[in-house]
Parts: C-alpha cells; structure tokens; sequence
C-alpha cells in the first residue's frame, strides 16, 4: 500500500450486532488487612487453652474409654501448629466456657474438620462439632448418612425460623467450615474458604459449651475425628477473611487478631440482575452443553435463588427445578464482562422461576405495591427478591447495590388465554416497578416461533403481545429467541439456546442502561430511544452507537479513523475509543461482503485516542475499523 491513493483509503464503522463470549474471568487479588474481633481461638497445638488471651481454655472430658481422646500430633492429623483435637466415637469433648449469642447479634465460628469412617448407629448419623450439651438445641453439626444435610446450623429449636440446613462435603478428608450470623437475620456457610449459601429471615442466636459433643444423652451423636483451630468471634467476617483463615492461621493475642486478607479493594458496587418466568426462565437445558468453563461456578458472580428454598451462592448450572441450567449463565457471564471491569465491582442475579406457571394465575399482579391479590408465584417472587437484596447488601456491607433491570421468560402456560396476555403483561410490568423499583428496565423473551409444542393460534397471539408490550415501552427490550435452538419436545430451549438466550438478555440489559437514560421524556414517548431508532439523524441506529461506544443523542458522536503515511508498507491508524469496547482493524483489497482479513487483533479500549500501526503493501485496497463487545 506504500504507493496508494490515500483518497482511495475507506474507514467505516461495521456494526457488529454479535456476541463475542470470553469464557474467562480474572482472579480476584486481595490485599490490605481486617482486624476480627476475637472471642476465642482453640487451636488445639498441644492442649485445650484458649490462645486468644481472653481466658475461655477448655478441658477435655473423655467420658468414655479413658486415654482415647486428646491432642493428636500425628502426621495427617492435623492441618496447623502441629497438633489438633483427636476425639473418639464416644461422646468425649471439651468443655468450654458457656457463651451465648442473642438473635440479631453477629458472630462467627470457624473450624477445621476431619471425619472418621466406620461409624455405626447414631455416630454415623451425625457428628457433633460445637454447641450445648444435654439439650437438643443450639449445635453446628456434620451429616455422615445420605438422609441427612452436609452441615446443620439450630438454634433454640428445630423451627423453620431457628434452623439452617447446607450442602456440604461427606468424606474422610480436612475441610473447613464457617458459620456467620448477622444482624439482618442471615445464617451464611462457608466450605473451604468459598460462599456455599445463605440462610434468611432466620432467629440467629446461639449458645455453646463444648467442642466436640452437643445434644442431649438420649442419643448417642457425637464427633469422631480430628478437630483444628476453631476461632469464635462477636462479628461477621467478610468472605476475604474467610478465605485467609482457609489458607493460614493468622496470629491471635489479646482477643484479636490481624486477619490478612486477599482482596485488592473492597467491592463498593454491585449490579444486579432479576430473573423470572416459568420453565424455560427457570431452565431445561443439559449443563454438558455448556463449555467446560462455564460448567464450574463463576466465583466472579453471586447467585440468589429460590427453589425449595432460598440459597446465596455463586452462579453455576444444575440449581434449575430439574438440576439443569437457564439463562442466568450466559446471561450473569456477558454481563459481568460489560460493566464488573475491575476487582471494586460485581454483578449479581435473584432469580425465581418456575415450570408449568402463568401470567393469568400464579403470575397475576394485584396492581399495587403490595402482596394483596397477587399469585402465588409473584408473591414468591417478590419475597425472593427482598429476601435476595438483603443478604447481598449484608454480604457487601458499603458497596452501592443497584438493580439495573429484569428478564421475563414466559408465555407458555397462556397460549389458551392468550387474548389477554397483553394486557396482564402490561400490569405485571406495571406493579413490578411500583413494587420494586420505578422505571425498572424488563426485558420480555419473545416466544420462539419453533415452540409449536403450543398451540398455533395462541403462540402467535402471545408472540404478537409480546413485542407490542415492548415496543410501547421505552423501558422494555424485546429478545427475538426463533434463532434459538430449541429441544426435541419443541418447547423448552436446548443448551446452546439457553446461552443464546442469557447472552441476548445481558445485551438488552446493557443497552437500556447504556443509552435509555441518555433520552429526554419526549424522545422516549416518540419511540427514539429504540435500539433500531436513529435519535440523532446520524445514519447509524441506537444500538449500533451502543457497540461503537458512541453518543445516539449527538450526531457529531461519531466512530471516526485517520490513517497516515508512517513509512514503507507502513501505516498508522488512529481512532477514538470508548471503554468497555474492542477495536481490532480489518482489510479487503476490494468491497465484497465479509471477506475482511485482519490485519491488527483486538484491542482493549482505554477510553482515549488510540494510534496503531499496520503494516500492508498491497497496491490498493479498503481498511476498516471493528468495534465490538467483549
């Protein structure tokens, strides 16, 4: 190209309207220090004393054969310090000075445990770790048999409201585990170091006596193993004390101790997304169609969800209804890649779906900002969400929490009633946003005109609805879904339709929150603030201003290039950049559909002017600048 026209050069926008997965999220890295208010610290080195210097030391007690409990300094059989506690299946413990925690006081016990097999009767049932002895209340238990929880949590009963159940590991191997309560009546788990779930609206208080045994004499539960380091405190530690109290053990002395965390910053912003629908939105899609780094949790984003009950978590298939996986996969993935760009920012989704349910009962709105005349399932999930917003902000105490919208996959279940769905859709999305949040953007998944499992003339009357409802609603996006794959059963959307579909909601969700608030009252009421609208008279549509990270208001907003003679076969081009965009540049010797060849990769966007340089010696040809997504 050293000897072209440069007037014959075009630079152009191509507007890119795929999306480009990266299944890859960066590790967080933690730095800085929390100081942990410190009651107790029983690290069980070479005897029961509590090492904190509060003056809590234990005694053991070996009530049963004499000598066949105590500290254990073999190999394997502890994890710090050299020692841990050895306790034999006979309901030996150590007694401890009795503490108790009132409901809505915070605290936290954490402890490293290792079971023993062979047990039989009641051993093998449960094994007690802390709590009151000679009452059948107030324990932190193990579960051995495949009747029983990984870990159970009670307090002064076994009520619904005073008992915690989890989901935890059942072996002979060292785990660690953490019990925090808060003052917002949140029961969380932690299991080596990671979030498993949290527990709501729960009585949270507390009382122990011994490590080792709980429960009263007329059952036979007590722990058989290793026990190390159990550390008891009057606060709820954060999940980056959590997970260095997994890693080290930290210095205790003088009831406190200096917990090393491993985070850069604290997060002080969350965004948050809410799910709804009925199967489809809750998932019937096989989670060995998903690529292999989205088949493990996604530890970058937190998971709320309500099924037979409600769980705090980190996003990850097989929490559908059937053990399968919806679009929050896809869709949490995308959209933490768009707006959660650095370690101080996550993104979160509360989700309740549920199969076989419809706008006409289990969804019908009461038409106000309370629970009255709602359906059974909206009443659900409208406590989901309050019951998921809670433990978030009690998760991330500081951050700014904000919902930025909410996706809707449903219709199915109406197709016999589909003359009204448009108006009961209308007041669905009318009392969510007098409910929960004014002007919320609800994205609405269009039925697929493959679902021909319903009948014709409902499917394309709801469909029909559907993209009214959006299109009248300058806070509502519309997804086309007939792309996407569906099931044999013609209904219910297969794996790589369940990503499509999450992916095409994060999209939407973005560009509501992107370029909707950009829009004046009457650009909005005049339907300009649409993703094929073109508010400015630029030539280039709304949503393609979106992925060029350009302004749709301003039509001097332009993606604009230079290119410049810098040498030999050597070019330099420069073009304005937007942050959260790629920029790669691309070549064809004439104009011919896609054939473009790269001649520069993707470039992250910093925000500013970017100056490139291309190295090309053919005698003419056409260059052209790509904007995408990540």
């Amino acid at each position: 190209m050293n000897n072209m026209n440069i007037s014959r050069v075009r630079l152009d926008l191509v507007n890119w309207a795929g999306w480009l997965l990266v299944l890859t999220t960066a590790p967080l890295v933690w730095t800085g220090t929390a100081r942990a208010a410190l009651l107790a610290h029983y690290s069980f080195d070479t005897n029961y004393d509590d090492v904190s210097g509060n003056g809590a030391g234990g005694t053991l007690v070996d009530v049963g054969t004499v000598g066949n409990s105590g500290i254990t300094t073999n190999a394997g059989e502890w994890v710090f310090g050299n020692g841990a506690l050895n306790l034999s299946a006979d309901r030996d413990y150590v007694s401890v000075t009795s503490r108790t925690f009132s409901s809505g006081s915070p605290y936290s016990i954490a402890f490293w445990a290792k079971k023993s097999g062979g047990d039989t009767g009641d051993p093998s049932t449960w094994d007690m770790v802390i709590g009151q002895r000679d009452t059948t209340a107030f324990f932190i238990a193990l579960g051995n048999g495949s009747s029983t929880p990984g870990l159970r949590w009670r307090g002064s009963d076994s009520t619904t409201a005073r008992q915690a159940d989890f989901t935890s590991v059942n072996d002979t191997n060292w785990h660690h585990h953490v019990i925090t309560a808060d003052t917002a009546s949140n029961v969380t788990y932690y299991l080596d170091g990671s979030l498993v779930a949290v527990a709501s609206n729960k009585l949270t208080g507390f009382t122990y006596d011994t490590i080792g045994e709980a429960y009263s004499n007329s059952r036979d539960f007590d722990f058989h193993g290793q026990i190390d380091e159990v550390w008891i405190f009057n606060e709820m530690l954060t999940p980056a004390a959590v997970s260095n109290l997994y890693t080290v053990a930290p210095a205790s002395t003088n009831g406190t101790t200096n917990v090393t965390t491993n985070v850069t910053a604290t997060v002080s912003r969350l965004h948050v997304i809410l799910q709804g629908g009925q199967s489809n939105g809750d998932g019937r899609a096989d989670p060995a169609g998903l690529p292999a780094a989205l088949q493990s949790p996604q530890t970058n984003i937190d998971f709320f969800y309500h099924e037979s009950g409600d769980v705090l978590t980190t996003l990850r298939p097989g929490t559908s209804a059937t053990s399968q996986f919806g679009p929050e996969i896809t869709c949490g993935h995308d959209y933490a890649n768009y707006v959660a760009t650095d370690p101080s920012t996550r993104v979160a989704i509360v989700k309740f779906a549920i199969g076989g349910t419809s706008l006409i009962s289990g969804w019908k709105p009461g038409g106000d900002a309370t629970t009255a005349g709602d359906g059974p399932n909206y009443v659900t999930f409208q406590q989901t969400v309050s019951n998921g917003m809670a433990a978030l902000k009690a998760l991330y105490t500081g951050a700014v929490v904000t919902i930025d919208g909410m996706t809707w996959m449903q219709g199915e279940s109406d197709d016999t009633v589909a003359s009204t769905y448009r108006t009961n859709l209308t007041a669905f999305i009318a009392d969510v946003r007098m409910t929960i949040q004014t002007n919320l953007p609800f994205i609405i998944a269009r039925l697929s005109s493959g679902q021909t499992y319903l009948s014709s003339n409902g499917l394309a009357v709801i469909r029909a609805a559907q993209a009214s409802v959006a299109a009248a609603d300058p806070w509502s996006g519309l997804v086309d879904t007939d792309s996407f794959p569906l099931n044999a059963d013609a209904l219910h959307f297969s794996a790589s339709g369940q990503q499509m579909l999450g992916s095409a909601f994060a999209y939407q969700l973005l560009y509501l929150q992107g370029l909707t608030n950009r829009f004046t009252p009457a650009q909005m009421a005049a339907g300009l603030c649409k993703p094929t609208a073109d508010a400015d008279s630029d030539g280039v549509s709304n949503g393609d201003e979106l992925l060029a990270g350009t302004d749709p208001t301003n039509a001097t907003s332009v993606l604009k290039a230079k290119l410049s003679l810098a040498g030999p076969a050597l070019f330099d081009v420069s073009y304005p950049t937007a942050t959260g965009r790629h920029y790669s540049v691309e070549t064809q010797p004439v104009i011919s559909g896609t054939n473009w060849i790269t001649l520069l990769p993707p470039e992250t966007a910093s925000g500013t002017n970017s100056t490139r340089a291309v190295t090309n010696s053919a005698a003419a040809g056409f260059i052209r600048i790509r904007a995408t997504l990540p």
